[in-house]
Formats: C-alpha cells, structure tokens, sequence
C-alpha cells in the first residue's frame, strides 16, 4: 500500500508558496499531514482509546487532572496528541519545545513499530490547536522545511481550536449562549481566507484572562461556509463530554438525546467537511468520559453519522503527555 499520500502534495505545496517558499521543494515538509493522510491517521488509531492516552488512572483518581501514569509512553503504544496548545495561544510550549519533545518521542517510537501496526507510516501524530489562531503553524512550516530529516517520523497537523456560539441544539433550548470549541484540522494557516476568518480574535484576550461577555465566537454555519469554498481543511468536535449538557440544558433530564443532537447538528452543517468526534478525552474526564452512559453515546452516535472517532490530551502545559500538569520531559 502506497503510505507517500501524493493526493497531499498539492496541500503542501500550497503552504510553501503561501510562505514565500519554493512549492517545489514541497517534499522538505513531508511530515506536516496533509487532508487524506490525517483522514488515514485517524482510522487507523480509531480502533483503541490507548492510542490517545499516555497511561491508565487509578479509579478512585478518575476524575482528577492529570493523574495518569506513563505505561503506553514507555510501551510506544501512545501514539497521537492531537490537542496541543502552544504560547501563541494559552498553553506553556513553544514550538521549538513542542516539536523538540514530539521528535524525540517519535523516533523512540518508530523503533517499536513494525508493518503490522496501525499506521506504521506515522510513528507519532500532533495536532497544533492553538485557540482561534495560526500563528504557530506557520512557524512550524518554515522549522520543518529548514531541517526536514529530523521530522522523519513526526506527522503534524496543522489547525486551530475555534470558539463557536450556541443557543440550542434543534428543539433543546440551552439556559443561557454557550461556547463551546471544535477543532479545525489541515489548514492552510496563511490563505487569504482563513486570515481573513481568524481575524476578529487577532486582538482578544486568551482565554484565561476574559471572561464570557464580549468574547469573539463564530456559529458552525459560518465555519461551513468558509471552509466549503477552501480546497483544505475539516473541522471536528473538541470533547463534547465536556459541554455540560445537563447543566445548562433548559430540562437536562434530556441530555442523552441532546447529545445526540449535537452530534447530528455537527454532521448536518459541516457535511462531507465534518472529519471526527474527539471521544477519547482523557485530560479532564478519565480513561473515558465520567459518565458512561454519555460515552456511549457519543461512540454510538459518532458512528451512526458515519464520523470518525479520535482523541487528544488538550495539552496546556508545558510536556506533551499531560493536559496541565507539567512535569520534566522525558521519554
């Protein structure tokens, strides 16, 4: 099976000549993933949770931040952190530290991988995801075509976690606006477009330091909008587990069926746009989600829209195998 992914070569072409960079050398940042290859990622990985999760946690600390050991880090079976973010947005990791700690870890795990394994082409998978920016990943472009070799084994994706407003979900009225996030995938992060599209955030404060009022967000329809005129990039819903349904539902005794909804709305307004459900959420809510009931649901329905499932770490802190706790690397 050819893992070169050439239906990617225009993606990457395109992000060298929007850089002021020769497309032809597009082979120089082989390792940023382009639309199928990620496609390609997620399917592979979508199989087994453990693929998203650096180790397990002690059930009475389920619920804790960061409380997880490091037994698939040491076994080389954690094999994507697609939820990172960076000090262009309100995580603690510079590029140059994010993609330093990615490739050591990457290389340790290719030496663990044989043609029997689930994406053998992708060793270890990132996911760029700085909130309602794009800055670092166009400083990631021009790192990886100044040294290529030494992102070998490294396959980095490209995108941003972006601040979208609710009301409902269909006929399930919310008590008061949400904003909730999804995560857009394979961007071209200097299009016209998508500069254009990110630039009511350019002078808003992070997160942490404003509170809801005033705040910049989009609605889904407009994502869709933009992106159905853009050759590349694909959104997917950042851990619905943790939108609180039952909280700020009008009647949250329907919160499973909302769930549900939510799932479907997604599909319906993003259609053949819409790549993947975040499920396998591990940062904040356990090896799985804290209820069961609505894990299941989110698989079940997930599947039922013919969406693909993945996973990430939501990664604030300042070591790719933790969300905000932030101890020393090392593999």
């Amino acid at each position: 099976m050819d893992h070169s992914f050439p239906e990617d070569e225009p993606y990457r072409r395109k992000l060298l000549a929007d850089a002021g960079l020769d497309p032809e050398q597009h082979r120089r940042i082989r390792s940023i993933a382009g639309p199928a290859e990620i496609r390609a990622i997620v399917r592979a990985l979508a199989s087994r949770p453990l693929f998203y999760q650096p180790g397990l946690r002690s059930p009475e600390r389920e619920r804790d931040t960061d409380s997880h050991g490091l037994e698939n880090v040491q076994s080389r079976t954690f094999r994507a952190n697609l939820h990172i973010h960076t000090q262009h947005s309100d995580g603690r990791l510079s590029i140059g530290s994010l993609l330093r700690q990615a490739v050591t870890y990457a290389d340790e795990a290719a030496l663990a991988l044989n043609h029997a394994s689930p994406a053998p082409f992708a060793p270890f998978t990132i996911g760029i995801m700085d909130h309602n920016r794009v800055e670092g990943c166009v400083e990631v472009i021009h790192r990886v075509f100044e040294t290529p070799r030494r992102f070998r084994n490294l396959r980095i994706v490209l995108g941003s976690e972006v601040t979208v407003r609710i009301r409902n979900i269909y006929q399930f009225q919310l008590r008061e606006k949400r904003h909730v996030h999804f995560l857009m995938t394979g961007l071209a992060p200097q299009d016209p477009a998508i500069q254009e599209f990110f630039q009511p955030f350019a002078n808003a404060l992070p997160p942490t330091q404003r509170g809801f009022h005033g705040a910049p967000s989009v609605t889904l329809s407009q994502i869709s909008q933009m992106l159905r005129e853009q050759d590349f990039g694909n959104l997917s819903m950042a851990h619905p587990s943790r939108i609180q349904l039952k909280k700020f539902l009008v009647y949250p005794e329907y919160a499973t069926e909302a769930m549900r909804q939510y799932v479907h709305l997604f599909r319906t307004i993003l259609g053949r746009k819409a790549l993947y459900v975040e499920a396998y959420y591990q940062a904040y809510s356990g090896n799985l989600a804290v209820d069961r009931l609505e894990y299941r649901t989110i698989l079940e329905t997930a599947a039922a829209e013919r969406l693909l499932v993945a996973g990430g770490m939501d990664t604030h802190g300042g070591n790719i195998f933790f969300s905000k706790i932030s101890p020393k690397f090392h593999v």
